[in-house]
């Protein structure tokens, strides 16, 4: 059985792979909306650190903390999730 990936290695591999990023979503705790969940296109991602994302936002540019990721979707399936890392 082969090692599970951290979500940071399936970001960057997504990012590099030449796919289409808008298939990709990540699943992120924000506290500042209702329901406490947001989705965030992977198209949106411009750098991916070992603690944090940078994403392009309306308002110029956000960091996600790693640790707020609970899960990466793609084509409307879960490849990785909190709970099952």
């Amino acid at each position: 059985m082969g090692k599970k990936l951290k979500p940071v290695e399936i970001i960057s591999r997504a990012l590099w792979s030449g796919d289409d990023l808008r298939r990709y979503e990540l699943i992120v705790i924000d506290r500042a909306i209702e329901g406490g969940i947001r989705k965030i296109s992977l198209s949106q991602v411009v750098k991916v650190h070992k603690d944090r994302v940078i994403i392009r936002s309306t308002t110029g540019y956000s960091v996600i903390p790693i640790h707020r990721v609970v899960g990466i979707v793609k084509d409307g399936e879960v490849i990785w999730s909190r709970e099952s890392a």
